[in-house]
């Protein structure tokens, strides 16, 4: 479990790039990716950040507060708040 914030972080990083490169509403209406694949990887990243600061804060509590422990929450709950951003604005578009 010590491990899954530093996991969790490089996986979002990368889903987050994918979501990037992807351009979800270009102006011709073509994606690179599907629009279901592309709210499908905004989801499963913000599951997958909002857990890893659930245990990066856990486990600062029970070992105290560290450098590495703080860059992890905060980088995940950055991306959190990304994923949550993105896939909110995607989904307003659509509808």
């Amino acid at each position: 479990m010590k491990n899954l914030p530093w996991l969790s972080l490089g996986i979002g990083l990368f889903l987050a790039l994918l979501t990037m490169l992807a351009n979800p509403l270009p102006p011709g209406g073509e994606t690179a990716i599907p629009l279901l694949a592309i709210l499908f990887m905004t989801e499963l990243g913000a599951l997958l950040c909002l857990v890893a600061v659930l245990v990066s804060i856990r486990e600062q509590l029970n070992r105290g507060f560290q450098l590495h422990g703080l860059l992890t929450t905060v980088g995940n709950g950055l991306l959190l708040a990304y994923f949550l951003n993105f896939g909110m604005n995607l989904w307003m578009a659509i509808s």
